[in-house]
C-alpha cells in the first residue's frame, strides 16, 4: 500500500503540471508575441515603475504589521522570515479565493 501511495502523489502532480502547461497554451494561442509587446509598451515606463513601487511598499506595510502582532504576541520573528510568509500567505488567500468563488472576482 505504501508502494502506492509513493508513486500516485507524485504522478498526480506531474498530470497538474502537464495539464496546466497545456491549457494556459490553449489560451494563448490566439495571442500573438506582437500584441504582447504593443501593449507592454503602450503603459508608460513611470506606470511600470510606479506599480512595482507601490506593489514592493504595501508588501513591506503588510509584513511590518505581521512582525507588529507577533512582537505583541511575545514572538521575536525576523522581518525577512515574516516577509517571505506573508508573500505565500497571501497569494494562497488569493487563489483559494480565485477558485471558490469564480463568478465574483473581475479578472
Amino acid at each position: 500500500m505504501k508502494f502506492k501511495k509513493d508513486y500516485i502523489w507524485p504522478i498526480i502532480g506531474v498530470a497538474a503540471v502537464v495539464f496546466s502547461v497545456w491549457l494556459l497554451l490553449e489560451q494563448l494561442n490566439d495571442i500573438s508575441y506582437d500584441d504582447l509587446v504593443i501593449s507592454f509598451y503602450a503603459v508608460p515606463l513611470h506606470n511600470w515603475i510606479m506599480a512595482l513601487v507601490c506593489t514592493c511598499f504595501s508588501f513591506i506595510a503588510l509584513a511590518g504589521y505581521d512582525q507588529l502582532a507577533l512582537r505583541h504576541l511575545r514572538r521575536r520573528v525576523s522581518f525577512l522570515f515574516v516577509s517571505a510568509r506573508i508573500r505565500n500567505y497571501y497569494l494562497k488567500m488569493y487563489l483559494r479565493k480565485l477558485y471558490l468563488q469564480p463568478n465574483k472576482i473581475s479578472v
